[in-house]
């Protein structure tokens, strides 16, 4: 069974690309072949390969605003010869590549899901040119199979403002147990946000936090990791406080390590619409690595459940609240982080989180 799958994704230079390639690596496991066609770059291929699957390279201009003109192009230009020759039974297509294949699939008969892990999420100029292709991506979905959707709550959105056919295909994040592994943490209370540094995601509230867990005397330190447009602002707050460290985006190989230094993951994303119908992956990464975690009580977060080393604040607490809620899991860390883990282990696998997509994709492959 051979699956083609179109993404923007940047293989080797984009976080999220992760994401792919462990749903490619489970659903290889199960038997499957994967090709990806993606941006080409010095590098796509080799990261690609690394893990088994095929590799075509298409276009995609690096110059904001032009990336899905030009990505549609090139897919409209070089997807008839690889469909042709690839013998495919099924696609996957992430929104941002449906303008330039949902034709060449509907030609060749080759069935295809719409892959959306999420909404644009800034508020700028070239944000709101995203979200305009987000929204035009669903409204070509009328000649796909269905859609795969990584939460209830954005198949929920997607049923009540799109025409997308059913079913949806839920396949939330997962957890490579083998790279996430619990480590003995910092011994000096260390306090772990990874990941995109944009004042929509409230990333500010992470250093009034701080402030005021050092203001009551606690000794801890706190680290943020990720690129972003508060970067600026987060570096000059790192330069008054010894406290904070602040490091560039690290490469996901890293990831895991630094985690098991850590002792409590701390995500206090706002309670907007494009958190709401998210996936909680780094929580689950987090349990992984056995720490406790304080998050924001938004749909993604409590679409986990109830569980012991999770405390949820509602969006907008103060920072005072927040800090009472970290000293309190840091109370109970070797416990909590126990708990956590085992949890990861029973429910946050890759080969858990897919196993959805592979019972679609075998009835849309006739196997």
């Amino acid at each position: 069974m051979h699956l083609l799958w179109v993404t923007a994704r940047r293989f080797g230079e984009d976080l999220p690309q992760r994401t792919q390639l462990e749903v490619a690596r489970a659903l290889m496991a199960r038997g499957w072949r994967v090709t990806f066609v993606a941006p080409n770059s010095d590098i796509a291929a080799s990261v690609v390969e690394k893990v088994g699957a095929g590799f075509v390279g298409v276009n995609r201009s690096r110059t904001g605003g032009f990336g899905w003109l030009t990505f549609g192009r090139s897919l409209k230009r070089t997807l008839p010869e690889t469909l042709a020759a690839g013998d495919f039974d099924v696609a996957l297509v992430g929104w941002q590549g449906v303008a330039g294949s949902h034709r060449e699939l509907r030609a060749s008969a080759t069935p295809w899901l719409l892959v959306d892990r999420g909404p644009p999420v800034f508020s700028s100029i070239l944000g709101r040119l995203q979200r305009w292709e987000y929204k035009r991506a669903w409204g070509l979905t009328a000649s796909s199979s269905g859609c795969v959707v990584k939460s209830e709550a954005l198949a929920d959105w997607a049923r009540a403002k799109t025409n997308c056919p059913e079913p949806m295909t839920l396949m939330p994040a997962g957890v490579d147990l083998e790279r996430f592994q619990v480590g003995e943490g910092s011994g000096s209370s260390t306090i772990i946000y990874h990941g995109r540094l944009d004042s929509e995601r409230n990333v500010s509230l992470l250093v009034d936090i701080g402030d005021e867990l050092v203001a009551r005397g606690n000794e801890l330190k706190m680290h943020l990791i990720g690129a972003g447009n508060a970067w600026d602002s987060l570096a000059k707050s790192a330069r008054d406080r010894d406290w904070l460290m602040l490091s560039a985006a690290v490469s996901p190989e890293e990831i895991p390590a630094v985690l098991a230094a850590s002792d409590v993951g701390l995500f206090p994303l706002p309670d907007s619409p494009q958190w709401r119908v998210a996936s909680a992956l780094k929580i689950r990464e987090w349990a992984a690595c056995g720490l406790p975690v304080v998050a924001s009580d938004i749909e993604s977060h409590r679409s986990l459940g109830e569980r012991e080393w999770l405390r949820l604040l509602p969006a907008g607490s103060p920072p005072d609240a927040w800090g009472e809620a970290v000293l309190a899991v840091l109370a109970e860390r070797a416990e909590l982080g126990r708990k956590a883990r085992r949890d990861a282990e029973a429910e946050f696998s890759w080969e858990m989180a897919t196993e959805a997509l592979h019972e679609r994709l075998l009835e849309l492959a006739g196997a």
